[in-house]
């Protein structure tokens, strides 16, 4: 709903962006209400609704946010990377991302009327008004493996600790 493509697998559950962004620095990351998969959330939404309102509930999309939702429009590399030559623009992403999350909360919570129903989580977690599950899987594994990673970056880009391209001496 931020505008990537959805990519679906033959073999496997589930489906996963496609990255599409690809300055992070100059990124203009916004709730996209004519793109195709919010359309279509509204469709079929609306399709359920006509045939069960008041007789079940009507679970959101599982939503992506934050680095998550970073990582799967830039590309988990080169977030990686971003978070250690440019982490202003991580933070301005991550700014853009949260204020669009807040206005697809909004949408959806319109679109299944959350004042009337309620809402549940892919969990089963019922609220009189809105729940969600909020999370972040995007990891490089513990700070060890992180540091071990990011130092092997800097060698390979002849980098010095302090992210300055030289010799790699501090």
């Amino acid at each position: 709903m931020l505008g990537a493509d959805l990519k679906f697998s033959e073999t496997e559950p589930g489906g996963w962006a496609v990255p599409f962004v690809e300055d992070l620095a100059s990124a203009d990351i916004r709730f996209d209400r004519e793109g195709e998969w919010w359309k279509r959330t509204v469709e079929f939404a609306q399709a359920l609704r006509a045939r069960c309102d008041g007789k079940l509930l009507i679970a959101s999309n599982t939503l992506v946010s934050n680095l998550d939702a970073l990582a799967a429009i830039y590309g988990p590399q080169n977030l990686l990377m971003a978070m250690l030559d440019n982490p202003d623009a991580v933070h301005r992403a991550l700014a853009q991302i949260d204020r669009a999350h807040g206005e697809i909360l909004d949408a959806l919570a319109e679109l299944l009327d959350y004042p009337r129903f309620g809402s549940i989580t892919r969990h089963g977690l019922y609220s009189r008004g809105r729940v969600n599950v909020p999370q972040c899987d995007f990891s490089v594994g513990g700070k060890a493996k992180a540091e071990s990673w990011s130092e092997q970056k800097r060698k390979e880009r002849g980098a010095s600790k302090s992210g300055i391209l030289g010799s790699g001496k501090a």
